[in-house]
């Protein structure tokens, strides 16, 4: 039995297989043709040796097994994002993929790769995915990472590598896209307040301080989600200086990020029980590597623990519409009671002001919301002159300690003395 290729180009008969000296009835596994053959010819030689007889073919039977074909089909479906991606932002790329066959696959397997400019391998991964049938098309979805990449970047992928499954053809099982990593070399922004507010340099606050830190980073794609973005340290008044632990201290909490925002929030509370000047320096990073600014966020601040209260000035003073409040808080705690009475030169009260309305009052330099604009109690408007004022303020009914500054010679007997001017 001889088995012919014929040749596609050539046209011409080659020889593929041939065996001798078999029985008429045996089965012979021919190896398959290759892809440079259309057709094949088979051809056999019968000799009756014994009886010098010409010999009669019965039966010729010729068995085959079709094996199944496997293709991406862009042509079909395919859905490649735009070619150049925000570092951190997922590469989600989809092609088809077909059987055109009448063969059912088994399982199917693609490699994928991402190599960078220089032909280094930064992504490689293997997928099985379910069989395919005959006459069938799937969808493969990838979604990749890009933190880890940058600048030009090149997408491979192969169906059914190496030919882990006989099919038949290999040329249409590869794929690859080009696509760029546009790098994140912003840095991040911090924001930090004491008490729900931003502080100057060695202003005085609460011993007892709320304060909140706040990292946003410009990239919408790689969450500020893990502590390590953040380095904290506390100088305290005698020189010592500690590192806060997030993992070691109950006095901080952390909040990461959501996306698209990209803001991560600290919460630090301590308890700073020294009088003095603090320093409170922060650095961080973004998951970029990108680092606050070169010298990070550092200020100092002061802390005096006993709860005082300075003179209530008002400014400005002479006033001809309104004026607001000026004065000093020490310690901890806001006054539960605070009350402000304004009276003749005479010493009838024309103006009650509660702490209601004098609004947000907090540990360290206040300058009231509200202002008064020269009206009584019963909203008339005064006549121009001077006027006496005094403040009451209480913490759990007792009276709070007086603060002494240069303005307390403006003051004679807890009274302090204002202009109405029109």
């Amino acid at each position: 039995v001889s088995l012919f290729g014929i040749n596609r180009t050539t046209q011409a008969d080659e020889l593929l297989f041939q065996s001798v000296n078999h029985a008429p009835d045996s089965v012979y596994d021919v190896p398959a043709g290759t892809d440079q053959y259309d057709e094949l010819r088979m051809v056999v030689r019968l000799e009756d040796q014994l009886n010098q007889t010409p010999p009669q073919l019965e039966f010729w039977q010729l068995y085959y097994q079709i094996y199944p074909e496997l293709a991406f089909a862009p042509n079909i479906y395919a859905n490649v994002p735009l070619d150049t991606l925000q570092k951190g932002q997922d590469l989600q790329f989809e092609i088809a993929y077909v059987n055109p066959s009448s063969a059912n696959s088994d399982s199917v397997r693609i490699d994928y790769r991402v190599e960078d400019a220089n032909g280094l391998s930064r992504i490689a991964e293997s997928l099985t995915l379910a069989r395919l049938d005959s006459f069938s098309i799937d969808t493969l979805r990838l979604s990749l990472p890009t933190s880890s990449l940058s600048g030009k970047n090149r997408l491979y992928l192969e169906l059914n590598p190496r030919q882990a499954q006989k099919e038949q053809y290999s040329f249409n099982n590869k794929a690859d896209y080009n696509f760029w990593v546009r790098s994140d070399h912003l840095n991040p922004q911090m924001d930090v307040t004491f008490d729900g507010r931003r502080i100057m340099n060695r202003e005085l606050v609460s011993a007892k301080p709320e304060i909140v830190m706040q990292l946003q980073d410009d990239n919408q794609f790689l969450a500020l989600d893990d502590t390590s973005s953040f380095t904290i340290y506390l100088r305290r008044p005698n020189g010592s200086e500690e590192l806060v632990n997030f993992s070691q201290n109950d006095r901080i909490s952390f909040t990461p990020a959501t996306l698209p925002s990209n803001k991560a929030r600290v919460l630090y509370q301590p308890e700073l029980t020294e009088d003095g000047i603090y320093q409170l320096r922060i650095s961080a990073r973004d998951k970029s590597g990108n680092e606050l600014g070169k010298q990070g966020y550092a200020i100092e601040f002061e802390v005096i623990n006993r709860s005082t209260v300075s003179y209530l000035m008002n400014y400005p003073n002479p006033f001809s519409t309104s004026t607001r409040f000026v004065f000093t808080l020490t310690g901890s705690r806001i006054p539960d009671q605070i009350q402000i009475q304004i009276m003749t030169i005479t010493g009838k009260v024309v103006k009650h002001i509660d702490q209601f309305e004098l609004g947000p009052i907090h540990i360290g330099k206040n300058l009231t919301e509200y202002a008064w604009d020269g009206k009584d109690d019963f909203g008339d408007q005064l006549a121009n002159g001077v006027y006496l004022y005094r403040v009451k303020m209480k913490i759990d009914g007792g009276n709070i300690e007086h603060r002494s500054t240069e303005a307390d010679k403006y003051f004679t007997k807890d009274f302090g003395k204002m202009y109405l001017l029109r």
